[in-house]
This record gives C-alpha cells, structure tokens and sequence, in this order.
C-alpha cells in the first residue's frame, strides 16, 4: 500500500479557482512519474472541493481513490474507465451529477494510471482539448454505486 502526501496547494480570495489546462498535464505528468520512482500517490489538500487523483490498474480496478470504499472496485462497464485505460494519457470530459468535469491522466507504469478529475468550471484554457465521452445508462448506475 502506498501513502500519500498533499499537492496542488490551492489557495484562492474568492471561491472561483481556475487552474491552467496546459498546469495540470505538466504536474500531471511530474506526479506520475514520481510515483513510478516509488513516490506515493498524491492527494488534494481541499478535499477535493476543486478536484481529487485517483489511479486504476489495466483491469478498471480503482487503487487509490479518497473515497476509500471505492478501492479495490472494479468500473469496466463506464466509458469513461474504458477509454482512460485505452488511451493511458490525455483529458476527457463527462457529465456528472449535471455538471461538466474533466479527467487528466498519465501511466505511472504499464498497468497503472494515475488520474485528476475536476470539475470543469475551475480550469480554464480548455478550449476543446479534454475528448467528451457520453456514457451509458448501465455505466453511469456503476458509478452512483448501484450495481
């Protein structure tokens, strides 16, 4: 099991933070290869109020997610998983709970991707850069936990 430690220190005057699109690949691509080096996955220090990393394995499982209840589940019927674990790096956006988010991931090995997802009226300079990706009915009642 790894341990985390806080990144992305986000600090703000006002509750609107807008974080850079290009920002994020880049540290995206620092915290994967940290973690690949024997690093620990890192962690919001807002609880996860202006997004939250995850990381799954190449079976859909989630490994590290901070809704620890989710760990060690197994989301290979969402879309989204799917074309992440297809993929292994770029930006998606989906809608969720009736609100756009964003996806950022990057390998941290060949089984493993390290993922930040944030909502995505706290990014700016995304000017179509994140793939949509419209899941299923079945897919979206995986990941409200009701299958």
């Amino acid at each position: 099991m790894k341990w985390f430690f806080p990144v992305f220190i986000l600090l703000g005057c006002s509750g609107a933070l807008l974080l850079n699109h290009a920002g994020i690949q880049e540290r995206m691509k620092a915290e994967a290869e940290a973690v690949s080096a024997g690093g620990r996955y890192p962690v919001s220090v807002d609880g996860g109020k202006n997004g939250f990393f995850f990381a799954l394995d190449s079976e859909c499982r989630i490994l590290f997610h901070p809704n620890p209840v989710l760990i060690g589940s197994k989301f290979d019927k969402s879309d989204f998983v799917r074309e992440i674990i297809s993929r292994r790096s770029g930006c998606l956006s989906y809608g969720f709970m009736g609100k756009k988010h964003l996806i950022f991931f990057e390998p941290v090995n060949d089984d493993d991707i390290l993922c930040f997802s944030i909502p995505a009226s706290s990014v700016s300079g995304t000017d179509g850069a994140c793939s949509p990706i419209n899941q299923k009915k079945g897919a979206r009642d995986e990941e409200k936990g009701r299958n």
